[in-house]
């Protein structure tokens, strides 16, 4: 199968980040459009960051083939309410592709909280009905971008992981500064239950040492007991 750009270029299609990278490691400047639309197009490839990190990807910043660039950016960071905002300005979608934004743009609300309510979802995917905005997380579900409960009654989705998107580098701060509350709460925990091991430890030696003197008890008592018993006897005698 070929795909025919603008410029008559023939590029073979291909659905794979490593095809993807391969035809883009050998091109530049406006032929680069076919192969940015094949990564946004392509039906399993939901991370761009290789893509955008090539030189000549970052080269078409300030040339007529700009708005494709800023596209890959929006399917690598941002939501469908991104490219909803700048849509004048860029490529169109097909239906394929707006699908695929609407799916990453699902994966970023989940990313932030663990209970997405519907109607944040409707908001950001301007879904046309209900029945479309819960065929689009099942669709998640189903890609294996997230893994959620829906919440028919109380209209939310609960959400126990998601995939890692691309990251801008300006969240990197952020993000390390999440990970290192996280590694500080994790020993804060690890140090309570090691106290809580020590006092339970403790507290089944007491146990024990209380147990072993209450058998030495009992067995002085029988032994005192037998002895009464024996001398009580002889003097009988």
């Amino acid at each position: 199968c070929v795909c025919v750009c603008e410029l008559n270029y023939f590029f073979p299609f291909t659905t794979t980040m490593e095809g993807i990278l391969r035809m883009a490691k050998g091109m530049s400047g406006s032929s680069l459009k076919m192969v940015i639309t094949q990564a946004i197009s392509a039906p399993e490839v939901f991370v761009f960051g290789e893509l955008l990190d090539l030189e000549q990807t970052q080269a078409l910043e300030g040339t007529d083939a700009e708005p494709y660039l800023i596209l890959l950016k929006i399917f690598a960071f941002g939501t469908y309410q991104d490219y909803k905002q700048q849509e004048q300005s860029l490529p169109p979608l097909t239906e394929k592709q707006r699908r695929k934004l609407l799916l990453l743009s699902i994966v970023s609300l989940a990313q932030q909280s663990k209970i997405v309510f519907y109607d944040d979802l409707e908001r950001m995917l301007e879904t046309s009905s209900l029945r479309e905005l819960e065929d689009c997380v099942l669709e998640c579900i189903d890609k294996e971008l997230l893994m959620a409960k829906l919440d028919q009654r109380n209209r939310q989705m609960l959400v126990e992981w998601t995939f890692g998107r691309d990251v801008l580098e300006t969240d990197l701060n952020g993000m390390l500064a999440t990970l290192t509350k996280w590694q500080r709460n994790c020993e804060s925990t690890l140090k309570q239950l090691d106290r809580e091991i020590a006092d339970a430890n403790a507290r089944k030696a007491a146990r024990r040492n209380e147990m072993t003197e209450h058998e030495e008890r009992v067995a002085l008592i029988k032994t005192n007991i037998e002895s009464a018993t024996h001398n009580t006897l002889m003097g009988m005698q």
